[in-house]
């Protein structure tokens, strides 16, 4: 029976090999310069969540900035809403 051993990748490495397809390679071209298999770069991509920022028709940079401006605004309204609350424990 033939024993398989399974290569373990940093998250530093994943990172940079994620970073390479954001900036526009194709995910062939990255997993034969990296020596990685496509399939594995699928499933990191996967568990990154970061699928909408490869599909999106914008730029990654621009979708970034979307996200950061949604997340201020989540955390400005939770804000609000405590106060709010405080206010009518009062």
């Amino acid at each position: 029976m033939k024993k398989y051993r399974y290569r373990r990748f940093t998250y530093e490495f994943k990172w940079e090999v994620l970073k390479q397809c954001l900036d526009g390679m194709s995910i062939f071209e990255v997993a034969k310069k990296y020596g990685v298999t496509e399939e594995d770069i699928q499933k990191w991509i996967r568990q990154s969540g970061i699928r909408d920022l490869l599909q999106s028709s914008k730029k990654p940079e621009e979708r970034i900035r979307q996200l950061k401006r949604a997340y201020q605004r989540e955390r400005q309204e939770k804000k609000n809403l405590i106060k709010l609350l405080l206010k009518m424990g009062k």
